[in-house]
């Protein structure tokens, strides 16, 4: 877990002010999205919330209330859920980070203050600050899976690495008379390379990239691919024991397909039904799951539609910016179930139609 916490505490009761901290679920947040912060004990029970009562409904009273929080280092906005029923804040991260990094600090602190004046009812508890340092990232393509019963809960895929092939750079050993001389065969190799791309359409760069947009004229579809998808971060555990494995840096473990009808416009467009359709797959994980099925007149088959979208937010030169959310469904053993993808991607025209 990348949270951390510190208590201010009086001399005389030290003990009770180290059963709160303040866990961040999950502690890598995306640029522009949010996480929640609980306050728990150290068995890892959330802490409740009755900001209007002066008891809790077995009779006791709260012992404490949430007094001053703030962003002590980073950006973004923090805010109080005052409402729930348990002590817990939402971080909004900001919009970008620096480029010279691919993620940033912050941390923030929770007073929590004393509620009883009573000494000998609550044997003079101390101010308690609890601090929690998150990460915030700026992956270009990040997706979320929420299919517990496949093993995804809510777990986020990424993938950085847009490129396709790319020609090496000139070893700065080499003498400068080759050097020249072989930076005239690479110019002439892309000549070569450029001039079948502009007479098929074919991007080279997009046709060879893990993350890449296709349209096929013939058949009126746009097929998105990303063949390198990291996991980089998953929810594990029940109950008191949930927690979150994180990645930073994951490797590639995962593929995910999209196709829907159309060219890729700058727009929403709908996924329902085949040949429209989302396919993602783990080798390594040994699990897959789908949508865009249509049942058919056999009973024991199973209507999956997507009911989602692709939103092109951006068409660049190169490529394509965007969201998709889609249901996704897992088959175990003949048992079929659903959950949903979330994300938002960057990929590379493989073609220039």
């Amino acid at each position: 877990m990348a949270s951390i916490f510190f208590v201010q505490a009086q001399k005389d009761n030290t003990e009770s002010a180290f059963k709160y901290n303040l866990i961040a679920e999950p502690a890598i947040v995306e640029v522009s999205d949010n996480t929640t912060l609980n306050v728990k004990f150290d068995n890892g029970t959330v802490v409740n919330n009755y900001p209007n009562d002066k008891s809790f409904p077995n009779g006791a009273k709260p012992a404490y209330a949430v007094g001053e929080y703030k962003i002590l280092q980073g950006g973004g906005k923090l805010k109080f859920n005052s409402a729930a029923g348990t002590i817990s804040f939402t971080y909004s991260a900001p919009a970008s980070i620096p480029k010279t990094t691919d993620q940033t600090a912050v941390q923030v602190s929770v007073e929590l203050i004393p509620k009883n004046d009573d000494k000998k009812l609550t044997g003079g508890l101390p101010k308690i600050i609890l601090y929690c340092t998150l990460y915030i990232v700026q992956n270009e393509t990040a997706f979320e899976m929420v299919m517990p019963e496949a093993g995804f809960d809510h777990s986020k895929f990424i993938s950085n690495n847009a490129g396709g092939a790319a020609v090496l750079p000139i070893d700065s050993r080499i003498p400068p008379a080759k050097a020249a001389e072989l930076q005239k065969q690479i110019e002439k190799m892309k000549k070569y390379q450029t001039a079948p791309q502009i007479e098929s359409n074919v991007n080279f760069n997009g046709i060879t990239s893990n993350a890449s947009l296709f349209y096929d004229e013939k058949n009126d579809l746009s097929i998105i691919k990303f063949t390198q998808l990291g996991m980089q971060i998953t929810k594990v555990g029940e109950g008191v024991n949930t927690g979150y494995n994180v990645t930073p840096h994951p490797n590639p473990v995962a593929i995910i397909v999209i196709n829907f009808k159309g060219k890729p416009t700058k727009g929403a467009h709908p996924i329902s039904y085949l040949p429209e359709g989302v396919t993602f797959a783990s080798v390594p994980l040994q699990k897959s799951c789908e949508c865009g099925h249509e049942k058919k007149d056999d009973p024991n088959d199973v209507d999956a539609p997507c009911a989602g979208q692709v939103i092109i937010t951006e068409v660049t030169k190169d490529g394509f910016r965007g969201e998709l959310v889609a249901r996704m469904y897992f088959a175990n053993n003949g048992n079929h179930t659903s959950g949903y993808v979330t994300g938002k991607f960057y990929v590379l025209k493989a073609n220039n139609n």
